[in-house]
């Protein structure tokens, strides 16, 4: 016994204390470690719902883009849209306004508008009031003057399809000439709606012989645009 009581070096109930303390630290040592467990497994249990939650805002954000995204397709395609029905808009309105011009231009060419030529005097008032704006031309056959005005004319009348251009023989058209007091040939005489408006005597402001048909041109077109000419 006392052999075994050297060997221990503890008295039986110091050993039995000692035991018991051994043992209530083996329990509080299993008592954290099943602690630690418990709280690893309701960690782990907690990320995926955490991660749930981050994918389903993440989900959430996307869908929110998604439908951004949507509407900004819509506002485009709207846009789009708008832009067609301009384009459309605007594409009938220049379908209408080559309608009316190739109407316009049928209606001129049926009074022989776009071209230069000669008429009679029995012919004198049915052309210079069968259109809004004429230009006759008072020659003289043999008068060179007139021949320069005739080439520029020949060349003016297609560029004015609005304008019809006749010439007149003065020497064929006595009452004509005594009527609206021609003294000059060449002479050019405006008619607006029947009525003489203006008048061109020889080349005056045009600078001579050589002037350009440019500036008959713009004379002419000057000359329509005024009022009754005054006697």
């Amino acid at each position: 016994f006392f052999d075994h009581m050297k060997s221990s070096g503890l008295l039986p109930e110091e050993a039995g204390a000692g035991a018991s303390a051994a043992l209530e630290r083996a329990m509080m040592g299993l008592e954290e470690r099943d602690l630690q467990r418990a709280r690893q497994k309701m960690k782990d249990h907690q990320e995926p719902r955490t991660k749930g939650t981050t994918l389903l805002m993440g989900s959430s954000q996307r869908n929110a883009q998604d439908e951004e995204d949507d509407d900004n397709s819509e506002d485009e395609w709207d846009a789009m849209l708008d832009d067609d029905k301009d384009l459309e808009a605007l594409r009938a309105a220049r379908l209408a306004a080559m309608k009316k011009d190739a109407e316009e231009e049928k209606a001129f060419l049926a009074k022989s508008h776009g071209e230069y030529r000669e008429i009679q005097e029995q012919d004198f008032l049915p052309e210079v009031t069968g259109s809004v704006l004429v230009t006759c031309h008072f020659f003289h056959a043999d008068f060179e003057r007139c021949k320069i005005m005739d080439m520029h004319l020949f060349q003016i009348a297609p560029q004015l399809l609005p304008v019809k251009f006749v010439r007149i023989n003065a020497e064929k058209a006595g009452f004509f000439v005594g009527k609206l007091g021609i003294k000059t040939l060449p002479t050019l005489v405006f008619f607006k709606d029947g009525k003489a408006v203006d008048r061109l005597i020889g080349f005056d402001g045009l600078g001579g012989d050589e002037f350009q048909t440019e500036q008959l041109l713009a004379r002419i077109q000057i000359g329509l645009m005024g009022g009754e000419e005054q006697e």
